[in-house]
């Protein structure tokens, strides 16, 4: 349910987003943004769904970027879109380092 209110509540953040940077700019906001924010919104749902909270949270902190970086307009959003990402999927790739229990050492 919150994956869905989020997904409702950011169509207003592209409003804004293209109100603050004029209709002429979407070129620039748009294809960099709504990917990342759909494919984050629907697996958030599908990751929910299946209960696996690291993949939700990962995800819904893609939407979360994505969201952001739209309301910085078209120059900035492609590099907002880049180091949100990488810490995205470098802090997946550490909280699955962390749920690893294997000892480095063999008995």
């Amino acid at each position: 349910m919150t994956v869905l209110l989020t997904g409702w509540v950011l169509v207003y953040v592209y409003e804004v987003a293209f109100y603050k940077t004029g209709a002429h700019i979407i070129y620039g906001i748009y294809p960099a943004t709504a990917p990342f924010l759909i494919i984050g919104l629907a697996g958030a749902a599908w990751a929910a769904g299946r209960e696996e909270w690291p993949l939700t949270a990962t995800l819904l902190g893609v939407a979360v970027v994505a969201a952001f970086a739209a309301l910085t307009g078209p120059i900035y959003c492609w590099l907002i879109m880049g180091i949100g990402l990488c810490l995205a999927m470098v802090g997946n790739a550490a909280f699955g380092f962390m749920q690893e229990r294997h000892s480095v050492v063999r008995p």
